[in-house]
Formats: structure tokens, C-alpha cells, sequence
């Protein structure tokens, strides 16, 4: 049952289904290829990647939830389509399969497209419109290059409206698939390594679709089969960009799909993504050239412009992760200011406690923690008797050297995780960590106060500083730190009217 449990945890599910994955990937090599086993595993792993990014997404809760699950969905109806696919393909079932394959896939697109939809429109306000515009470009230029080099002299041509169809919603897959993987190249954050494994999906995916086309690329010669447009082994092409994608959306990084959090805006840096976009232009500029000037196109020449473009796509993403690093740093420097800042407000200068603030603002946090592990606190209102008197006989800093005196005593009887707080002049707050029900505190507190207890001397005369008390319980009071306050500060008025050095609890009063 604890193994259970380890390996179906929400970040360690991931490399569960990697290792069963890819087991099956080895086993189905050693037993070779089988039209029912083939069958069986296209309709398994795409099954698996939907329940898998089902289960990735109520894991990890990545922002918006909504669209996740609507890619989710569109990989359910795609699953669908794939038995219908393997019907006609593998099984020799009637063509009658090509018209259900078609619209299971075309559902199956429609909701991913929606969903993708959906995320860009949760994100826009983080993707620059110059992330948008290049992302377009690269994608533009990368299907002249997949049409020039795959597509245009071995299209196999549809032989029935069906076969038509099922022919456009495979090329619109691969626009999308490239665009993604455009989007992708422009993200920022080196954390998420579930993007990572969704662009290489995506890659072995691409090379999949082309090659069940019957699309002599560079791939032909060791994917296809025959002239019956079989490819040997496709099915574990299915099988490997399934089990990328159900990894992708179990990895515990697709939690990082936060607001603010994903896209680097650089709208700083917009030069260096327009270079970055316009690099990939010199793909079609290279095969309209060649368009006008009525020769023919020249699979080499563009080969050539493709090295080109990733050379200089290179060093722009060399500048760009520079000036990504540079701004990272930067926030870092700003973030730690501001932290800095952030502390220096919640501190009293005078006893270097806690202040107020702090107490409001952190303190009802402080108080969701205990209620969440059952502990219960002790707020303590503590007000030193007299103390009026002795700032009317000190000068400002004899004042301040008092009171910081005085904090530093508290500080060194405190336990570890008690909170002692400047409230007000003479005021403080302690917020006790942890005390049993069964325990007297009152008697407690008493302890404490006789600890504190010390001499303070002003010329000839000298002054014993002690406090009264007033106390509250968590839960046992309420489970607000307003209310917890203002019933300590009403049990501290009551010990005060009895006289000094007194402790009085809320509930006893």
C-alpha cells in the first residue's frame, strides 16, 4: 500500500509512467511488429496520454484550469479516432473507418485548438504582441520548409472526400504542432521542464504524421515500408509522443503555469525577437526567389538557408538568454530590496521587535498555520506597570535604552518559536507557541514575569519593572487575530483595575 503510494504521488507519478512506458516501448521491439498488438498499443498509449493529462492537471493545478483540461479532452476524442485509424489501416476494416477516424480527430483538434485558445487568452496580457507576430513568422517558414522538402513531389493524393478531410486536419496538426513549438522556443523560464518534454512530443509527433502520409522526406528511406504505405514500426512514433506528452503534464513543473509567471515579457528586448523572426524569413525568401525565377526548387539551396537560419537563430537566442539572465538578476536585486524593506517596516526601532504591523499582518497567517497541524497559541497583551512614570523621570534615549532592556529580557526566556511583539509604548504582545490544553498557564506566565523582573536605576533612586497580563487561547477564544487581541487587551484591563503584577485570562473573567 506505501509503495502504492510513493509511485502514484503527485511528484513522483511522472517517472512511474515513464518507466512503465518506456518498458513497453522495449518489449514491443523484441516481439516485432503484429497488425492486433500494433493496434492495441496506438489505442493504449493515447488513451493513457488523455487520463494522464486528466490526472496532471487535478495534481498540479496549473493556470487556467479550464484550458488544461480542454487539451485533455481533445486528446480523449483523438484517442478515439486512433480506433478507427487502426481499423481501416491495420485491421483492413471498410473505408466507412475514415469517415468516424476524421471526425473523431477533427473534434479532437477542435477542442485542443480551443484550449490552446484559451491558455493564450489567460495569458495575453504576459505573451508580447512580438512573441505572437514571430511566433506566425517561424511557423510560416517552417511549413514552406516541410512543403518544399516533404510534402510538394509525394503528396499521396486523397482518393475519396473522406481521405480529403482526414488529410487536412493531419496538415492543420502539423501548423499547430510547429506553432507551439515556435512559442515555445520564445519562453522563458528554464524551470518548467514540462515544456521541454511537450517540444519533443512535438518533434517526434511531426516526423510521425509525415511519415503516415507516405511523405518521402529525409525520413523515407528508413521509415517507409512499401508501396502499401505501411511504416514499420508507427505505432511506437504513437507510442513515444503519447507517453512525452502524459510525462509532460504529470511532471510537478506544470504547477509553475501560474499568472505572471511563464512568458518572458520582453518588450525590452523586442529587437532581438524581431532579428529572431525575421532569420526565418530567408526560408520562403529563398523559395519564392527560386519560384520567380521559373526554375526548379532546389531541395539543397534550401537545405543551405535552413543552416543559415539556425546559425543566426543561434546567436539570437544566445543574446536573448543574456538579456533574460540580466533582467533575472535584476529582480533579484530588487526583490531582495524590497524584502529588506519589506522587514524594516515590520520592526519597532527602538527594541528591534516585531511592531504592530507585523502582528495583523503576519499574525493571522501564523494563526491558519496552528489551526491546520491542532496547536494551540497563547496571546499574551502585556502592559509594565508604572512605566508612564519612568519615561516622565528619563530623558528620551535613558527611555529608549530601558526598553530595549527590557525587550532583550523577554527575548532571552522566550521558547524558540514564541513571538514577542512592541505593541504600543509600554505594550507588548507574545504570541506563546504550542501550549497544552492541560497546562497553567496563568502560573506559567507568573514564572516568566518573576524572570523579567529587574532594577532600572535613575540617579539615587531605582524602580523595580514589572508587568500585568491579560490572556487569550487559540482556538479556544476565536480564530482571529483581531478578536484574540482585543479579548487579551480586555483581560489586561481587568488585571490592571485589580492591581499590578496581576494576570487575568479572557475566559475567567
Amino acid at each position: 500500500m506505501n509503495l502504492m503510494k510513493k509511485l502514484t504521488a503527485k511528484e513522483t507519478i511522472w517517472k512511474s509512467v515513464a518507466v512503465f512506458g518506456l518498458t513497453l516501448i522495449i518489449i514491443k521491439l523484441i516481439i516485432g511488429q503484429n497488425p492486433s498488438l500494433d493496434t492495441g498499443y496506438i489505442i493504449f498509449f493515447g488513451i493513457m496520454a488523455s487520463v494522464c493529462m486528466w490526472i496532471g492537471v487535478f495534481y498540479h493545478k496549473p493556470y487556467p484550469a479550464r484550458g488544461w483540461y480542454l487539451l485533455g479532452l481533445g486528446q480523449f476524442f483523438d484517442s478515439i479516432g486512433n480506433i478507427f485509424f487502426c481499423n481501416y489501416f491495420y485491421l483492413g476494416g471498410s473505408e466507412t473507418n475514415l469517415i468516424y477516424e476524421a471526425v473523431f480527430y477533427a473534434l479532437g483538434g477542435g477542442f485542443f485548438f480551443v484550449g490552446m485558445l484559451y491558455l493564450i487568452k489567460n495569458y495575453r496580457k504576459e505573451i508580447s504582441t512580438s512573441t505572437l507576430i514571430n511566433g506566425l513568422i517561424i511557423t510560416f517558414s517552417a511549413s514552406i520548409f516541410i512543403w518544399v522538402l516533404v510534402l510538394k513531389d509525394d503528396l499521396v493524393p486523397p482518393s475519396s472526400f473522406a481521405g480529403t478531410i482526414q488529410q487536412l486536419i493531419f496538415v492543420m496538426a502539423i501548423i499547430l504542432i510547429v506553432f507551439i513549438l515556435a512559442l515555445i522556443i520564445m519562453l522563458r523560464s528554464g524551470q518548467i521542464v514540462a515544456l521541454y518534454i511537450i517540444f519533443g512530443a512535438g518533434i517526434i509527433m511531426i516526423i510521425g504524421i509525415l511519415n503516415y502520409f507516405k511523405l518521402y522526406g529525409f525520413t523515407s528511406q528508413i521509415f517507409i515500408l512499401s508501396e502499401l504505405g505501411q511504416v514499420p514500426y508507427m505505432e511506437l512514433f504513437y507510442a513515444v509522443g503519447y507517453l512525452l506528452v502524459g510525462i509532460a503534464f504529470l511532471h510537478p513543473s506544470l504547477s509553475k503555469f501560474q499568472p505572471n509567471t511563464i512568458f518572458l515579457r520582453i518588450d525590452a528586448n523586442r529587437n532581438i525577437i524581431y532579428i529572431l523572426g525575421i532569420s526565418f524569413l530567408l526560408i520562403p525568401l529563398t523559395y519564392f526567389i527560386q519560384i520567380i525565377r521559373g526554375g526548379q526548387v532546389n531541395d539543397l539551396l534550401m537545405l543551405a538557408s535552413v543552416s543559415i537560419v539556425y546559425i543566426l537563430v543561434f546567436f539570437q537566442v544566445l543574446n536573448l538568454t543574456k538579456s533574460y539572465y540580466q533582467v533575472k538578476n535584476k529582480n533579484l536585486e530588487l526583490n531582495n530590496q524590497n524584502e529588506m524593506l519589506k522587514t524594516l517596516a515590520n520592526i519597532d526601532h527602538v527594541t528591534k521587535l516585531f511592531n504592530r504591523k507585523f502582528l495583523f499582518e503576519f499574525g493571522e497567517q501564523a494563526l491558519k498555520n496552528a489551526l491546520f497541524i491542532k496547536k494551540r497559541l497563547a496571546i499574551a497583551m502585556i502592559k509594565l506597570d508604572d512605566f508612564d512614570i519612568v519615561l516622565g523621570m528619563l530623558n528620551r534615549q535613558e527611555a529608549d535604552d530601558v526598553l530595549l532592556e527590557i525587550a532583550n529580557s523577554f527575548l532571552k526566556i522566550k521558547r524558540k518559536d514564541d513571538i514577542v511583539i512592541r505593541y504600543g509604548d509600554s505594550e507588548f504582545v507574545i504570541i506563546f507557541d504550542d501550549i497544552r490544553a492541560d497546562l497553567d498557564f496563568k502560573s506559567l506566565l507568573d514564572r516568566f514575569r518573576e524572570k523579567t523582573i529587574f532594577p532600572i536605576r535613575m540617579g539615587k533612586l531605582e524602580m523595580i519593572v514589572s508587568f500585568s497580563a491579560g490572556i487569550s487561547f487559540l482556538p479556544d477564544d476565536g480564530t482571529d487575530i483581531n478578536i484574540l487581541v482585543e479579548k487579551a487587551d480586555q483581560a489586561l484591563i481587568q488585571a490592571r483595575l485589580e492591581g499590578k503584577e496581576t494576570i487575568k485570562i479572557y475566559s475567567e473573567i
